[in-house]
């Protein structure tokens, strides 16, 4: 599996769905736009490191620095489940 390569786009024509729904906030948040055949929620929350532990009482990936090894081993395996690979957009 080829790794994927993550850019900033900074055109936002297609995230421009976001303004035009009809759709709560919180539907768009937990599980986007209406009309696709499947859909796909990552968490990136992770494992509490001992017994008794909360997934909120662990330092988050980001605060450990560790976001975009997370968000480009994501994107690597998502794309093998897509024709088009190159023309993907993740919203974060």
């Amino acid at each position: 599996m080829d790794q994927v390569t993550v850019s900033l786009c900074r055109d936002v024509s297609p995230a421009a769905w976001i303004d035009s729904t009809d759709l709560s906030w919180g539907r768009l948040v937990c599980l986007g736009p209406d009309g696709f055949e499947r859909y796909a929620r990552l968490r990136f929350i992770p494992d509490p490191e001992r017994p008794g532990q909360r997934e909120g009482d662990v330092p988050t990936d980001v605060e450990r620095g560790m976001e975009i090894e997370q968000l480009r081993a994501a994107a690597t395996v998502l794309s093998a489940h897509t024709t088009t690979p190159n023309a993907c957009f993740f919203a974060l």
